[in-house]
């Protein structure tokens, strides 16, 4: 299901930073020039979708294609968090679905996610409030 994001997916994050509940960053260390010995670790906005944010030491990596990092997101957004929090974290605004320069859907992605469960006779994981998010942004892209 995951692979064809393989090749659609240019990596790009703009999904990510077009997105009003996307938190991921990253860490940089900043090396002040006037003296070697000072300088700060910095907390920077960054994309899961994009190539390196999973990198760690020894040059490894926990997702290397874009479809791994496209299902990390997707089941994050409409799983994950809610099992955490009590509620999905997509808000179903569409912005991801507007920025993508390839056209991927965002929204398609949950209805396939979905589909798949329905499949697997597991419609408990398929709560009201995602039902919700992909009705609404269904609604806008028939508006458009």
């Amino acid at each position: 299901m995951w692979d064809e994001y393989d090749t659609r997916c240019i990596g790009c994050g703009r999904c990510n930073y077009s997105c009003p509940t996307c938190t991921c960053f990253s860490m940089q260390d900043i090396h002040y020039k006037e003296n070697e010995n000072m300088g700060e670790r910095r907390r920077v906005w960054a994309s899961c979708q994009v190539d390196g944010y999973t990198n760690i030491a020894g040059g490894h990596s926990f997702r290397q294609k874009q479809g791994q990092r496209m299902r990390f997101k997707t089941l994050h957004k409409i799983h994950d968090y809610k099992k955490r929090f009590g509620e999905n974290m997509c808000v179903g605004c569409g912005r991801c679905d507007d920025m993508c320069p390839q056209y991927i859907s965002i929204s398609e992605a949950y209805e396939k996610v979905a589909r798949a469960m329905r499949e697997k006779d597991n419609e408990e994981l398929i709560s009201e409030v995602y039902e919700k998010v992909v009705k609404a942004m269904k609604e806008k892209r028939e508006e458009e």
